[in-house]
């Protein structure tokens, strides 16, 4: 019958073994474990092997001399072979005699082998003998050449891990190399140029006016630049108002007229005083002098042939001998505030007024009415006066270099232009109006602060457009300094003038381009000779990207050219 032979490998786990002895096509699996394999010195394995070997209807051989593994076998019923050409027997039936050396027992195994085998050649058919000796003879070239094949199998597993890091490491050299050698090399190359310096001056103009500037003929267009800054303080009212109902009634004044048919007129407006409080006419009136009553006046007294005494002239004295009619005057009148304190009883004495014409006495028959109070706080002037000092001793003066800052560096700002502003300061609520619950009253004042700018690249532009007219065909302008202005006034006619002034660095022309097509694929050492022997180049210096680059790459690329001024 043929059998399997399965060779157990020092790392296989019994999961492995099982798995191989399923995948076994024969019927009598062979089993050769290493010497000290740990995973059959367990009895629940050797029981697993058994269980997998009956559940695939197959029989399982164990190929060992251990004595500890045969026992194993033993308590899981295991059949065991001392080698493979040996009869396999259960551990119970081996004898005393399989336990003498190996070579011994290898050699009487042979023995009976041969025995078995010609006794069981006899008692077949002579039609089937010779059959058998070729399947035998196959069998066993088929079993060499499988141990053959097998036997590279442990070299593989075990050094596996070291041919996967030794091909990985390959590959990784390789990548370097190409890194290194094809895509990391790059260089940087600084040609310092030897110029000389040209002092430039000219007078030129500006203007506020964008549509009469023209830089390229020198006059300039002024910007204004301005920032704002809003100062406030806050500050108590103390001023109080009473803004109640404002009390009303009539006032009755006695005039006197000259002459018959003639009128006097006490205008609106007229006021009226009586301890401290004043009284203003909402409506004007007059009186005439004519017979009977009249709707304006109560005829008090005329009589043309008696005299009028004039010590009874209480406003002006009139001449002696003046003769004339009184008359009384019914005038409707305000309070000029509110306040109950103007409700007055009755009066016919202590009145004064501003009235211009002749009259002997001021009074009032009814009460006036309808006066209330109601005090509220209001700002007043003084409390303005002292919020101004807070106000002034507030302003830190930093508006100046807020508005320096707020300039782009691209503009040229002009010192003598600069203008600070203070704005009127205002008051919220104002002079007189009620202050609110919860309100706090504020003084406000807004500082601006100006000045006139100019853009630097106009200035640059035209002095090096102005140098450039001068300068041979095989120069070339490298540097141009900042320009200033000297002497900048203003004219008669609100424009400015000033004179320019710059310095201009001027060498022969070297481009980058030049340099570029020099440098591909050349040594360091001998473009850096190469390029030094160029006309206006002082020094070249070559700085590769890495230490092992020592010629410059032939992609454009990779190559950066640094062309400065030599100081």
């Amino acid at each position: 019958m043929n059998k399997d032979v399965i060779y157990i490998e020092p790392e296989d786990d019994i999961t492995d073994i099982i798995s191989k002895l399923r995948a076994s096509k024969s019927k009598v699996v062979a089993l050769v474990p290493p010497k000290k394999i740990g995973v059959l010195r367990s009895a629940v394995n050797t029981k697993l092997i058994a269980k997998a070997a009956k559940s695939a209807e197959k029989v399982a051989v164990i190929v060992t001399t251990d004595s500890a593994l045969i026992k194993l076998s033993a308590s899981a019923g295991i059949p065991v072979a001392k080698n493979l050409s040996s009869r396999p027997k259960l551990p119970s039936e081996i004898t005393e005699e399989d336990e003498k050396p190996a070579k011994v027992i290898e050699e009487k195994a042979e023995e009976k082998s041969t025995e078995i085998k010609s006794e069981e050649i006899e008692k077949k058919p002579e039609a089937e003998k010779p059959a058998e000796r070729k399947s035998d003879k196959k069998d066993k070239k088929d079993k060499k050449k499988e141990k053959e094949d097998k036997s590279d199998l442990p070299f593989f597993k075990r050094y596996k891990k070291w041919i996967i890091i030794g091909s990985a490491g390959f590959v990784f050299l390789v990548l370097l190399g190409i890194w290194a050698f094809a895509i990391a090399p790059a260089a940087t190359i600084n040609v310092q140029i030897r110029t000389t310096s040209n002092n430039f001056s000219e007078a030129v103009s500006f203007t506020t006016n964008n549509g009469a500037a023209s830089a390229k003929d020198g006059k300039f267009l002024l910007e204004s630049k301005e920032y704002k800054q809003e100062n406030a303080v806050t500050f108590e009212a103390t001023g109080k108002k009473d803004v109640g109902e404002k009390a009303k009634g009539y006032i009755a004044i006695e005039v006197y007229v000259a002459e018959p048919g003639s009128a006097v007129t006490v205008p609106a407006g007229t006021n009226f005083a009586n301890n401290g409080m004043t009284f203003t006419a909402t409506e004007g009136t007059s009186v005439t002098w004519e017979d009977g009553d009249s709707k304006t006046a109560i005829v008090e007294q005329c009589d043309n042939k008696s005299e009028i005494n004039p010590s009874d002239l209480t406003k002006t004295v009139k001449p002696e001998g003046y003769k004339g009619c009184l008359l009384t005057a019914k005038m409707d009148v305000v309070a000029v505030e509110a306040g109950d304190k103007f409700n007055i009883s009755p009066t016919s004495s202590g009145w004064t007024t501003n009235f211009g014409g002749a009259y002997k006495s001021i009074y009032n028959k009814s009460s006036f009415s309808g006066g209330t109070s109601k005090l509220v706080t209001i700002v007043q002037q003084s409390d303005i006066v002292s919020a101004q000092a807070a106000l002034a001793a507030k302003i830190t003066g930093d508006g100046k270099s807020k508005l320096m800052a707020s300039i782009s560096s691209d503009l040229m700002p002009l010192e003598s232009t600069y203008k600070e502003e203070a704005g009127e300061a205002t008051a919220t609520p104002a002079v007189g109006e009620e202050v609110g619950s919860g309100v706090t009253p504020k003084l406000t004042s807004t500082t601006t602060y100006t000045i006139l700018t100019l853009d630097k690249k106009d200035l640059v532009k035209f002095v090096e457009d102005k140098t450039k007219a001068t300068l041979a065909a095989d120069q070339k302008i490298y540097e141009t300094t900042e320009p200033f202005l000297e002497r900048f006034t203003e004219d008669s006619n609100g424009g400015y003038t000033a004179r320019l002034k710059a310095t201009t660095k001027v060498g022969p022309t070297v481009t980058e381009a030049e340099i570029l097509e020099k440098a591909k694929g050349k040594k360091i050492g001998e473009l850096q000779s190469q390029l030094k022997s160029i006309n206006g180049v002082s020094s070249c210096k070559v700085d590769p990207s890495f230490f092992w680059v020592t010629t410059i790459p032939n992609d454009a690329n990779k190559i950066t050219v640094n062309l400065e001024v030599e100081k």
